[in-house]
């Protein structure tokens, strides 16, 4: 595999004892040279990875974004970093971060250096993230059930995408202020006693209080908390 890389300068083999996929690029772009771990990731000789935009070396569904990102950072001569599907020597893809930076003397570029880092474990697992939340979410529409939380130190709130739809605040912050603004008048005594509460540690509470919309429709709700 080695013999299909470019013959060696100083810089490549600096690059071959990286423990990664690193490439050297003209100053227009153009792989210029490899070392042996993306020779043998991706089972091609280096005239092959040059072709990377045509030979399905780069997964197809990112061409389209991956291409004109990297064509405008070489023109610009700005960093570039993106994600993308790079197909292993048995036909597997693999996600790659894929960082550039040029490299520079006199103010002019001379060549650029890419490292790709295989990420493709923490995509898998990212993906899975989202359809685990896209399931929750889903769920707590169907049920009309909302999740909140609320940190007492910095007073943020984060509502779920269905607490925000039942209280009416799917355009805005949310807040304390907001929240109260929300609550029954009469309920409203009920709610910041809670909100005491929890400032002083006694988080673990379950309640029912009422909500009025600004169209004066009324809800009715009951809210469990814990720590």
């Amino acid at each position: 595999m080695a013999a299909s890389v470019a013959p060696h300068t100083h810089d490549e083999l600096i690059i071959d004892s990286i423990p990664g996929l690193v490439a050297i690029l003209t100053p227009s772009g153009e792989i210029d040279a490899v070392n042996t771990q993306v020779v043998d990731y991706c089972g091609q000789p280096l005239e092959a990875v040059r072709q990377w935009r045509t030979n399905g070396i780069v997964h197809a569904e990112d061409l389209p974004r991956v291409v004109p990102a990297f064509a405008e950072s070489i023109a610009a001569g700005a960093p570039y970093a993106f994600d993308a599907r790079i197909r292993r020597f048995d036909g597997a893809y693999r996600w790659f971060q894929i960082r550039g930076r040029p490299l520079r003397h006199a103010g002019r570029i001379t060549c650029w250096h890419a490292l790709l880092a295989d990420i493709d474990e923490l995509k898998h697992t990212q993906e899975e993230l989202r359809r685990e939340e896209a399931f929750l979410a889903e769920g707590q529409r169907l049920s009309m059930t909302g999740s909140f939380v609320w940190r007492l130190e910095t007073d943020e709130i984060t509502f779920s995408a269905e607490l925000r739809r039942i209280f009416e605040l799917e355009q805005v912050p949310v807040t304390l202020e907001r929240i109260l603004s929300r609550v029954h008048p009469d309920d409203v005594p009920l709610v910041a006693g809670k909100v005491h509460l929890a400032r002083a540690g006694v988080v673990d509470h379950d309640s029912e209080a009422r909500l009025k919309m600004p169209d004066d429709p009324v809800k009715y709700l009951r809210t469990y908390a814990h720590a």
